[in-house]
């Protein structure tokens, strides 16, 4: 059986005669999941805060905690706009669609 391995940029592998092409996959390599990404932030703020500890006395803990708690209040509160935007924008398209 021959082997065939399709140039990077090709977007369609060529067949050999008499068979059909089939579009090659595309990799999603820059998309990295909700839960990586949440990962990732928590990571980063274990990170800050085991350097706060280290090289700080408590005020600077508390500052730290305070900003991070401040942070945490921010995202809450876009969650909750970008929730409610898009149960809007749900409600329409059910809308337009008659269900």
């Amino acid at each position: 059986m021959l082997s065939y391995a399709a140039p990077e940029s090709s977007v369609c592998a060529p067949s050999p005669p008499g068979l059909k092409r089939k579009p090659l996959k595309k990799p999603n390599l820059q998309k990295s999941s909700k839960v990586e990404r949440a990962r990732v932030r928590l990571e980063a703020a274990v990170t800050r805060l085991e350097r706060a500890a280290a090289t700080a006395g408590p005020a600077a803990l508390a500052r730290e905690l305070q900003g991070l708690k401040d942070e945490n209040a921010d995202l809450k509160a876009l969650t909750a706009t970008v929730t409610e935007r898009l149960d809007v924008a749900i409600g329409r398209l059910r809308t337009v669609i008659g269900e």
